[in-house]
């Protein structure tokens, strides 16, 4: 019976490599399925639309590690409503509340938050400062170096979008779906008590 040859260093290397990345596939799945349990489990005990949109931007932050995160739908125009801001990101943003709030309200779909709304897709910007879809902020808006948008869809039509931002290190094409996959948990959860909702299509 011939001899077993021996594997070269590279082949061990590139062994452990894909042991490696099985693991974390697995750790990101058991993570993600654990966010998207939680988010469902708790949206009952929510009393408002606000609760459960914090819920959702809550558990979002936390399983992508990010700092900051918001929602927001289509209005009946077709354009774009910020309807929740995380707690951090209120607590990152000097805009003044009043000013602020107006600002979130019937905005253009341009610039890097707005892609996906075109594209159906979600995305990745970890250079926001040079994309060229990058559009100037108003003093006191929270800065932003990485930045994850998600397409949020019901009965079919994308109706909003969620986004996340400030991931140490950027945000990734590995992590891309179970970082945004709690936003698209969260907005089922709000549509349902809605009783549903109508596809609009973004203007630009």
């Amino acid at each position: 019976m011939p001899a077993k040859e021996k594997k070269s260093y590279e082949e061990l290397e590139r062994e452990l490599e894909d042991r490696r990345r099985t693991e974390l596939q697995v750790q990101r799945q058991i993570a993600l399925l654990r966010a998207i349990n939680q988010v469902f489990r708790e949206v009952p005990a929510c009393r408002t639309e606000e609760e459960v949109a914090q819920l959702g931007l809550r558990v979002a932050e936390e399983l992508s590690g990010s700092a900051i995160g918001f929602l927001g739908e289509l209005n009946p125009e077709g354009r774009f409503d910020t309807t929740t801001l995380s707690k951090a990101g209120w607590a990152a943003c000097t805009v003044p509340r009043p000013e602020a709030d107006e600002l979130l309200k019937n905005m253009p779909n341009r610039g890097i938050n707005r892609i996906g709304l075109r594209e159906g897709r979600s995305w990745i910007i970890n250079d926001p400062a040079t994309h060229p879809e990058s559009v100037e902020k108003p003093a006191g808006h929270p800065a932003i170096t990485s930045f994850l948008g998600v397409p949020l869809s019901f009965l079919g039509g994308v109706t909003g979008m969620g986004a996340l931002a400030q991931q140490g290190g950027g945000y990734t094409p590995a992590g891309q779906q179970a970082d945004g996959a709690p936003l698209a948990g969260f907005f089922l959860g709000l549509q349902r008590p809605r009783g549903g909702g109508k596809h609009r299509r973004a203007s630009s």
